[in-house]
């Protein structure tokens, strides 16, 4: 990973990608990558803003996303440090992306078995982070209500025949959500059980048929109770 800071460059991918870059702000885009020369970080960036504003063209009844949801969103995965301090316009850019992943992250990745698209969003959902294994993984969920999202970025691979596997534990019974794999490090899958009535949230690496029950220790936890 490159040490450079791709803060500003970030910022303006993510509203070049959802066509609200003013000229301006082009040419300072087009200086910066320059500058990065052949930079491995910023093709990755621009790809992935590319895919997800790709994937609301095939968002079926888009809902509105509040401003401080999507904070909480980018915050609670990667960090406030980095929302504080955006020019309105750049920030908003982020904002509307956050918000895309909310409603339509589920066409990058799904589930198996308990999969459906996001209905929508509000601002009563919370982010848990996991703890334990490498990389970052949370999850966005509403109490009380069906449905969670679980994002993660350079996770590493289950291994060949592999998949995770995640849990939803309320004293000692495990439930199974489903199972995802990672994509070159990140994963974003959507399960419509109701989360917020567990205790824990456990990850587990299980063969690609998807147990019933784990059949290994957890590699991430979350805590909601």
């Amino acid at each position: 990973m490159s040490a450079r800071d791709h803060g500003p460059i970030e910022e303006l991918l993510a509203a070049r990608a959802l066509g609200g870059l003013e000229p301006e702000d082009d040419a300072a885009l087009l200086a910066g990558m320059a500058a990065h020369g052949d930079c491995e970080e910023c093709r990755r960036l621009e790809t992935g803003f590319e895919e997800t504003a790709a994937l609301l063209a095939f968002a079926l009844d888009p809902v509105p996303v509040s401003e401080e949801l999507a904070d909480r969103v980018l915050e609670g995965v990667r960090g406030a440090g980095r929302a504080r301090g955006r020019q309105p316009r750049r920030r908003a850019a982020l904002v509307v992306v956050a918000a895309a992943l909310v409603v339509v992250i589920a066409g990058v990745a799904t589930l198996r078995p308990r999969t459906q698209p996001i209905a929508g969003a509000s601002a009563a959902q919370q982010v848990r982070r996991f703890q334990g294994g490498a990389g970052t993984l949370a999850m966005l969920y509403e109490p009380g209500q069906p449905g969670a999202l679980v994002w993660g970025e350079d996770l590493p691979s289950p291994g060949a025949g592999k998949t995770y596997e995640i849990w939803m534990i309320t004293g000692s019974a495990p439930v199974s959500a489903g199972c995802a794999s990672p994509t070159d490090g990140e994963l974003s899958a959507f399960t419509d059980a109701d989360v917020s009535r567990s205790d824990l949230m456990a990850v587990t690496v299980e063969p690609r048929s998807c147990p019933p029950a784990p059949t290994t220790q957890p590699v991430y936890t979350a805590t909601l109770a």
